[in-house]
């Protein structure tokens, strides 16, 4: 079966067609089209930000589980990752209506 993820994809270029052209030919279909099983979405985007090596690419994805989500950041083949974190404030009783 798998896991799906949506995955949004941004990064600052002048001609966005190179990235996405080049994005589909190192994964072999366009993983943003739609939430998909993209597993080796970090290999293929240190792959992708190392020959566009000064472009910082922001990856953000959701996952099927509502505690799966957060940004990947790729620059020069090296990544930082983020995920979500879910905070529940604390009781407050002046705040009951």
């Amino acid at each position: 079966m798998g896991y799906y993820t949506r995955y949004k994809l941004e990064y600052d270029v002048t001609d966005p067609r190179i990235i996405q052209e080049e994005l589909v030919k190192t994964v072999g279909y366009d993983p943003l089209d739609d939430e998909c099983k993209w597993y080796e979405h970090e290999i293929d985007m240190k792959k992708l930000s190392e020959k566009f090596s000064k472009t910082l690419f922001i990856l953000s994805g959701e996952g099927e589980e509502s505690e799966d989500i957060w940004t990947k950041y790729f620059l020069n083949g090296k990544s930082q990752i983020c995920k979500a974190e879910i905070i529940v404030p604390p009781f407050d009783k002046s705040k009951l209506k």
